[in-house]
């Protein structure tokens, strides 16, 4: 019977959140499929409804290397990054999309599939050619698909990439290449759509060697009618509490509201700041913004006094669609031995509101 794989990453849930995707691991192979399960609004269970197989001849997948996966508001469209398999050329990195047909009660009466890779033209990947659909964000509609590919690298010294596409039909079509404003970071370590898929963010949080951490910065593009424009480019400045150490992380996950108009962005490695006083413990903070008067603004940076040093508050954050809350996960005990915490037996994630 299949089982749950214990990767995490591997799941995702419907805007509607009638629908949950996650990937399975087939007992005694090495390959991934997904099974999609629908909430009874009754009663609040979930049950089976549908399953996408990925085990064909040219789709065989190395189980755990499964990362980012997103579906749109009602579930029927499933797109997910895997290394891909020996008949893509380049071994680039692959973006796998499935749409669904369903009938007027979510019953699947049809599937299609499309593969998604780097163009041949598109500048050369560099350091690690396995990173095109590293991070994946999708509009409520399921209408624009974001795709990260961070290795990406440009004769101007840029290193990144993030694609948008459009849909037509059963397919995606690529729309336009975002590109960082200037060199020093990777651009497209996590990227984030609104609901109505005119307003993207995406995060640049290491240099260009791939390893060094930085206080990092998030970039935010505004679709025109025409194209993708930049809006404003935010970072936590080092001259400042919360990024004295010039290594908190910012924007290692970010996740824009339904409106796009607030924004939350995970420093999962800055120090707690309690009275403007930057402490020696790394916990972790998430740092929300909001769009007014035409200007990105920090509204406020939130901590939890009840996390250890090392938790990594931030590494992963979520939002709600009118962005009255924030959930973000702080995986870890502490710095020295960076224990995992069992998410069975302790809590590791936070609440704001």
């Amino acid at each position: 019977d299949p089982v749950i794989n214990p990767t995490g990453g591997v799941s995702a849930v419907s805007g509607d959140g009638i629908y949950v995707w996650y990937g399975l691991e087939k007992s005694g192979d090495n390959f991934l499929d997904f099974q999609r399960c629908k909430r009874n609004i009754i009663d609040d269970s979930f049950s089976y409804d549908a399953f996408v197989n990925i085990n064909t001849a040219n789709n065989t997948f190395v189980y755990g290397a499964l990362g980012a996966v997103c579906t749109n508001n009602d579930g029927s469209i499933l797109c997910y990054y895997q290394l891909p398999p020996t008949h893509l050329p380049d071994g680039s990195g692959a973006v796998y999309a499935h749409f669904l047909t369903q009938d007027a009660d979510g019953v699947v009466t049809n599937k299609h599939q499309q593969i998604l890779i780097q163009a041949d033209n598109e500048p050369t990947l560099t350091f690690n050619p396995n990173d095109f659909g590293r991070a994946l964000a999708m509009s409520d509609s399921g209408n624009r698909l974001v795709v990260s590919a961070i290795s990406t690298q440009f004769p101007s010294g840029k290193i990144g990439a993030v694609y948008v596409f459009t849909r037509v039909g059963n397919a995606y079509i690529l729309e336009q290449r975002l590109e960082a404003s200037n060199v020093g970071f990777v651009f497209g370590h996590d990227v984030t759509i609104s609901d109505d898929g005119l307003v993207i963010a995406v995060s640049e949080v290491y240099e260009t060697d791939g390893t060094t951490l930085t206080n990092g910065r998030v970039t935010i593009f505004k679709f025109n009618g025409t194209t993708w424009v930049q809006d404003d480019v935010l970072s936590i400045s080092s001259a400042t509490p919360a990024g004295l150490y010039g290594d908190s992380g910012f924007g290692f996950s970010i996740k824009l509201n339904g409106l796009g108009n607030i924004l939350a962005v995970g420093a999962p490695y800055a120090q707690k700041v309690v009275n403007n006083i930057p402490s020696t413990e790394k916990t972790g903070a998430v740092h929300a913004y909001e769009f007014e008067n035409n200007v990105w603004m920090l509204k406020k940076t939130l901590y939890d006094s009840g996390v250890l040093d090392g938790a990594e508050l931030g590494r992963s954050v979520e939002i709600n669609s009118d962005g009255t809350i924030i959930a973000a996960t702080s995986p870890k005990t502490d710095v020295t031995s960076a224990t995992f915490i069992n998410p069975q037996t302790a809590p590791n994630i936070v609440i704001f509101r």
